[in-house]
């Protein structure tokens, strides 16, 4: 078979309009008294005594006005009509998205923040990269994926950041966590029409998450270590 090559890149911008969604108990503090948005104060509860001057607050669900996204999808896919004169097939494939905006905005316009880059939203990049060779029965394969630095929260700021103070109720110890790269192999033999073994590793070096990765637990880190699976 002929060597081929298949690449596409897709740009993304998507509106929703009529969202229902929360808002932080810092975004409802910001809202009240930094932005003077008196709406909010129903969900206060004020007290002398508290050192902000606030005892309780409430978290609304709100019907905002929309939310956007926009980004790139990129694919890349290259199959090797013949390596070395070796037999069998080998092809890498190859995806990554770019997350350029991530934002829900309230009734009046006002974002919510922006999510890509965040634990809450999406990783501003995220790749994934798989090699394989393939035999008439025997296929092996390596795989490997990528996520950027992103932030634990988009409006906390950390010793990472620019004009920290933890003076200031709005900081945290940690706000910025790396990007990693994880690597695995694969394996499948089929032994006859009905019947095929398989094995995976994944995490390949055991790469440990970072310090504080139990507060991004929904993250594309490995909280599992290096991990086998075998089937039929």
């Amino acid at each position: 078979a002929d060597s081929s090559l298949r690449v596409s890149v897709d740009y993304y911008t998507i509106k929703i309009t009529d969202v229902l969604a929360s808002i932080s108990a810092n975004e409802v503090l910001r809202r009240y008294f930094v932005l003077n948005d008196q709406s909010l104060a129903q969900f206060l509860t004020f007290d002398a005594t508290s050192p902000v001057g606030v005892s309780k607050i409430g978290i609304p669900l709100l019907n905002l006005n929309s939310q956007r996204s926009r980004g790139l999808d990129i694919g890349l896919n290259y199959r090797f009509a013949s390596l070395f004169h070796l037999p069998g097939s080998l092809s890498v494939s190859s995806n990554a998205t770019r997350a350029y905006q991530l934002e829900t905005f309230d009734a009046v316009g006002r974002s919510l923040g922006q999510l890509a880059g965040t634990a809450a939203g999406v990783q501003e990049w995220k790749w994934t990269t798989n090699l394989s060779y393939e035999l008439e029965k025997l296929s092996v394969s390596m795989n490997v994926r990528h996520f950027s630095d992103f932030k634990y929260r988009f409006d906390l700021t950390g010793p990472e950041d620019p004009g920290y103070n933890p003076a200031n109720a709005l900081t945290i110890n940690k706000n910025h966590f790396p990007g990693a790269f994880y690597y695995g192999l694969g394996a499948n033999y089929r032994v006859d029409d009905n019947f095929t073994v398989y094995g995976t590793v994944d995490n390949l070096f055991d790469k440990a998450p970072p310090w504080g990765a139990w507060l991004v637990l929904g993250s594309d880190y490995a909280y599992l270590g290096r991990y086998f699976k075998v089937g039929l």
